[in-house]
């Protein structure tokens, strides 16, 4: 199905999926002008961008702020600060209140990316595999989760996901059109720019650019030097940035400053005053990947966060658990695209090349000393990507197989959006009294329907 129909379908998918999260962002309300909660820092780090500043009023980081000579900082990059100095100059009254369609255009911007992506594969917008590939990565992943809440951490991953997304693309494109500079510096300004919104997903497409400009073959001279520019501008900006800040160009979030650990010096010792640990890695590897962490409960809507398992065996040298459940078992439709398109036979070498380096933040994951949901949408660009490059190397599939994928397509999508719906709803702070009503209504109404008990509102 090509032509209109693609893009019908196309424009069906991107209607379902921006409905779903404008539900999520919005917390039921539909209000996506409404101040958010922990959600001002950019807009505060933009104002003291156009005065020549990188320091912001320590309220808008709360015990994220960083501490320097009287000074506050935010260990996030200024990336998702620079469009709202052009939007709060055309629209002051809206300082502020930015975040929730930010998240709303993050999502946006990355089906449209992929849906781009698998038209230049060759891929119709209307073959099934295709819609129910940007179904799931709108709906069946952690984009889900982090539309949950507008957070500026939850800004932060969505848009150093968005930019690595694109970079990838960009870089696809590049050695399919040798003869064209410009796909080498698009991949180039989003390399810059996520690595300046993200460092773990930034660090993926920086080094994305560093394997086709260095790798024997179809990039040209012109592009190899112009993603060389790029990379060194990327983290010649981030080390310059980190000296402005913290004075120490190596060090992008001093730990021992920051307001939390300082409070909390506790939590400081334990973790030896750093926060990667190697030998978390077991750990964190089967809390993230394991397929079986998740949880069935009893009433709507049937799935939650797994009950904490981690006690009296988590790492020495740990910080912080938050509620979280594995990829395996939340996203395996997107699981399984990506391994077809980085181990099948049909994805040429170069493709995978890119498609690989994006597992870049995956040790760093693995490291960590704290663990939670969010964290793994560190990894939706390689899922993306990888996952777009499968849906281009499958063949028609026969009625088995398709039932399958449209199976692990409505388990993703019923998965994540209920973790997002649990986590906003039932677990975290700042959500209104009447959001909350609101879903336990649902939620009786539902189990009236099944027969299930009565929930409680602290029912996880």
């Amino acid at each position: 199905m090509n032509g209109r129909t693609g893009y019908l379908a196309f424009a069906l998918c991107c209607a379902l999926v921006l409905q779903v999260h404008v539900w999520l962002v919005t917390h039921g309300t539909y209000a996506l002008a409404a101040l958010e909660d922990h959600a001002q820092f950019y807009d505060a780090l933009a104002d003291s961008l156009v005065e020549g500043r990188l320091d912001v009023p320590a309220e808008t980081l709360g015990d994220e702020a960083i501490e320097v000579d009287g000074r506050y900082y935010g260990y996030f990059g200024p990336t998702p600060a620079l469009p709202r100095i052009v939007l709060n100059a055309l629209w002051p009254a809206m300082h502020g209140r930015w975040s929730r369609a930010m998240l709303l255009g993050c999502a946006l911007g990355q089906l449209l990316l992929l849906a781009w992506l698998l038209r230049c594969r060759g891929v119709s917008l209307g073959r099934p595999l295709a819609v129910g590939f940007l179904v799931t990565v709108g709906l069946g992943s952690t984009q889900s989760f982090v539309s949950a809440r507008a957070f500026l951490y939850h800004e932060a991953i969505a848009w150093g996901a968005l930019l690595t997304i694109a970079c990838a693309c960009a870089l696809l494109r590049a050695v399919e059109r040798p003869e064209s500079l410009m796909p080498a510096a698009v991949a180039g300004a989003c390399a810059v720019g996520a690595l300046l919104a993200r460092v773990s997903t930034g660090g993926a497409a920086v080094a994305a650019c560093l394997v086709v400009a260095a790798a024997p073959g179809r990039a040209t001279r012109g592009q190899r030097i112009v993603l060389l520019m790029a990379i060194v501008g990327a983290v010649g900006a981030y080390l310059a940035l980190n000296q402005a800040r913290f004075g120490a160009a190596l060090d992008g979030a001093p730990v021992e400053r920051t307001q939390t650990y300082v409070k909390y010096p506790d939590r400081l010792r334990r973790i030896e005053g750093r926060k990667l640990h190697p030998q978390n890695a077991l750990f964190l590897a089967v809390e993230y990947l394991g397929p079986t962490r998740l949880r069935f409960r009893v009433g709507f809507p049937w799935i939650a966060f797994p009950d904490p398992p981690w006690s009296g065996r988590a790492p020495e040298r740990f910080d912080l658990v938050e509620p979280h459940a594995s990829l395996t078992a939340t996203s395996p439709a997107l699981v399984v695209l990506a391994v077809i398109g980085l181990l099948g036979r049909a994805t040429d070498r170069a493709s995978r090349r890119i498609a690989l380096v994006l597992l870049f933040p995956l040790p760093l994951m693995l490291a960590f000393a704290c663990l939670s949901h969010r964290y793994l949408h560190d990894l939706l660009p390689v899922l993306a990507v990888a996952g777009a490059l499968g849906v281009a190397a499958c063949p028609p599939l026969d009625p088995a197989r398709r039932v399958l994928i449209a199976g692990l397509v409505a388990w993703s999508v019923v998965a994540c959006v209920s973790l997002a719906a649990v986590f906003q709803r039932e677990i975290i702070w700042g959500v209104s009294i009447d959001s909350k009503a609101q879903w336990l209504e649902l939620r009786r109404r539902v189990d009236a329907l099944t027969g299930a008990p009565r929930p409680t509102p602290y029912d996880r």
